[in-house]
């Protein structure tokens, strides 16, 4: 996939900040977090991982976390890695499960920003929907733990 000069990546799964594994821990290291935000759209539980779709006229949410990469070289590598890890390289079957697109991220401030993001790129009829649109807390609901500590910024 193409990268262009978009410093941004909205990141909703496995890969936000504090997830427990290597990946998100690697994406920490490598680019700013900046703050919890949302994407118009839905999420849902593919399985052990979740899959979100942007749908820009809804009133749903997807929240996620917004990284900024610090310029070209960095963006380059970082964005080379995750298509890899998301799967979506010429190498790997088509249709790839995902597809990364650029896609409006809404801030706290109000403010809007232009981020790169990895869309579900398959029928989404058969998953359950996560109807709250936060894959973190639906994780702790699902192990049993109550508040994860997540602050979200206003609707």
């Amino acid at each position: 996939m193409t990268i262009d000069k978009c410093p941004y990546l909205f990141v909703y799964g496995s890969l936000r900040k504090g997830m427990p594994n290597a990946m998100a821990e690697w994406l920490e290291h490598q680019a700013d977090w900046l703050e919890t935000s949302f994407i118009k759209g839905q999420l849902f539980d593919i399985g052990d991982y979740p899959g979100a779709i942007s749908i820009p006229d809804c009133t749903d949410k997807v929240w996620g976390d917004i990284y900024r990469m610090d310029d070209d070289l960095s963006c380059a590598n970082i964005l080379g890695q995750l298509d890899e890890f998301e799967e979506c390289t010429e190498h790997f079957s088509i249709p790839h499960e995902y597809l990364r697109i650029k896609t409006p991220v809404f801030r706290s401030n109000g403010q809007s920003l232009e981020a790169w993001f990895y869309l579900y790129n398959r029928p989404v009829e058969r998953f359950k929907r996560i109807t709250e649109g936060d894959y973190v807390e639906f994780k702790a609901a699902e192990s049993g733990l109550a508040d994860t500590g997540t602050v979200k910024c206003p609707p």
